[in-house]
């Protein structure tokens, strides 16, 4: 078990009590499932425990870009309609992009034995067809076509790579120690 203070970024799970890797971090892994005639496919079994979340939105992700799809609790997509809805209404470039949005947006419910339904037209753009390869990012998590992934993979690999390098400067930056002020003694 783990212990901190806080909460993880949009997942609204406070960290006072004892924490698992699971309300750490619900959704992790890399997963290959089937998809049937109906576009329903499994979540993975860990993702679907008691307390776990049963609802969410999917979506063309990137919007306009249609890679693959984006699925968020309801707790992540009240942060996006919450950012989006502190936008103007008259300015055309956030109505493009809410448009764009709403356009690419469905629902998903998890069955009693566990399986989603991915929206028709959704997954037809996303290019999943009999397969998908599913990917946990902490608080959300991607489904893809398997070969669309493949196409992609070294370029992720490389952003990985900068996005841990990145990080890695920030967190040695805040634990190195400071050198020590030397003052002459006073008098």
């Amino acid at each position: 078990m783990i212990r901190g203070i806080g909460v993880w970024p949009g997942l609204n799970t406070p960290m006072t009590n004892a924490a698992t890797p699971e309300t750490l971090a619900p959704f992790t892994g890399r997963y290959r499932f089937g998809v049937d005639r109906s576009h329903r496919l499994s979540l993975p079994a860990r993702w679907r425990q008691a307390g776990s979340a049963s609802e969410f939105v999917v979506m063309l992700w990137p919007v306009g870009l249609d890679r693959h799809l984006l699925a968020l609790p309801m707790s992540r997509w009240e942060e996006v309609l919450r950012t989006v809805g502190q936008r103007s209404l008259f300015d055309e470039k956030v109505s493009a992009g809410v448009r764009a949005l709403g356009a690419s947006v469905g629902y998903l419910t998890v069955d009693k034995v566990g399986r989603v339904a991915l929206p028709e037209q959704l997954a037809k753009a996303a290019g999943i067809a009999d397969e998908v390869e599913i990917f946990g990012l902490i608080d959300r998590f991607e489904i893809w076509n398997p070969d669309r992934y493949a196409a992609m993979e070294q370029q992720y690999k490389l952003q990985a790579a900068e996005f841990f390098k990145e990080i890695g400067h920030e967190t040695w930056n805040a634990f190195r120690p400071q050198p020590e002020t030397v003052r002459p003694p006073a008098g």
